[in-house]
């Protein structure tokens, strides 16, 4: 009878033990997605106002130079911002996909940014941007 307890006592402290550390991955992926929700939007609003650096700092490759032709287009237009949201948010497999509306004036219209993040040496960097009207 002793040893089915003990046998049962460390089954349950695994299974706890398991629970929360399941509980701090699920934490961790959750704050990385905020996280990246607030930079997407920092991000499109850097098209607008003409923010390079951060632009740069944050995406690479073809994504960089497909963020720094929207910049210059948004600034000669003269494209102001009224609003961003966060539309859509997910995981695909090690990427994270974020999709940011954008209202723009004076038209009124409605752009949509797709970025596509991946965790390079350490840093969450865009390796992919869509736009849709």
């Amino acid at each position: 009878m002793k040893k089915i307890s003990i046998t049962i006592i460390s089954v349950l402290s695994i299974i706890i033990i398991f629970l929360l550390f399941s509980n701090a991955n699920n934490k961790a992926n959750i704050d990385e997605i905020e996280y990246l929700k607030q930079k997407s939007i920092a991000i499109s609003l850097a098209t607008y106002t003409g923010s390079k650096n951060i632009l740069e700092e944050n995406s690479t490759g073809k994504a960089t130079t497909e963020l720094i032709d929207k910049m210059t287009k948004n600034t000669n237009d003269k494209v102001q911002v009224e609003k961003i949201n966060i539309n859509a948010s997910h995981k695909e497999g090690n990427k994270i996909v974020i999709i940011t509306g954008i209202q723009e004036v004076p038209f009124k219209t409605i752009l949509f940014h797709q970025f596509t993040y991946e965790n390079i040496n350490g840093k969450w960097l865009i390796v992919d941007f869509g736009l849709d009207a």
